[in-house]
């Protein structure tokens, strides 16, 4: 098995995981149907709010209920973006992802980004790091994560969101409406911001 612990000590080895973690995080985020499907999506939006229900179209019941069901796996592709986009600007700029296997270490990383030069310089990585990362949910709710990324908060505020549907996933017990101009309005600052990422 690859040594995942190696972009710690070799920074050319690092700068090649950013690239990758960036690049695949930008494939899985226009794998979502709701993405792949932007404009059908936008054109149902109004269509859905302003007509009576049994006068929809029978070809547009089987594009309403792809986006139903492909909501929840929607949210967790594009939250797995971010989620590498975030950890590989964390990496760049020298702070470590990965969890401590210490427990006092392990909290002061919860709450803030730590550098690497501060920590793994002279160490055993594979003896006190875990091979499991920081969770998503650390990075977008501390603030000094948040300073550490310099993302907008508009940004920020749309991941909560997601992220909190994404979390009904281990315990899904309802589909909420995914048909809004708020969502609309999301998606496109999102996509943008995808689109704008290299």
């Amino acid at each position: 098995m690859k040594n995942i612990f190696e972009i710690y000590k070799d920074y050319e080895k690092r700068s090649a995981c950013v690239v990758t973690l960036i690049t695949c995080g930008k494939d899985i985020f226009y794998q979502a149907h709701i993405i792949k499907e932007f404009n059908e999506f936008k054109s149902l939006v109004p269509r859905l709010r302003y007509v009576e229900p049994y006068k929809i179209e029978p070809a547009d019941l089987y594009k309403i209920a792809a986006f139903i069901m492909d909501d929840l796996i929607d949210c967790v592709r594009i939250i797995t973006f971010f989620e590498n986009y975030f950890k590989a600007i964390l990496l760049k700029k020298g702070f470590i992802v990965h969890e401590f296997k210490e427990q006092e270490l392990l909290k002061k990383l919860k709450v803030a980004p730590l550098r690497i030069d501060d920590y793994l310089n002279n160490a055993i990585i594979e003896d006190i790091l875990k091979t499991q990362t920081i969770g998503f949910s650390v990075l977008i709710e501390k603030k000094d994560y948040v300073s550490a990324l310099d993302i907008d908060e508009e940004i920020i505020a749309i991941l909560k969101e997601i992220n909190s549907k994404r979390n009904e996933l281990h315990l899904y017990k309802e589909q909420n409406s995914v048909f809004s101009y708020k969502r609309i309005k999301n998606l496109e600052r999102l996509k943008d911001f995808v689109d704008k990422t290299t």
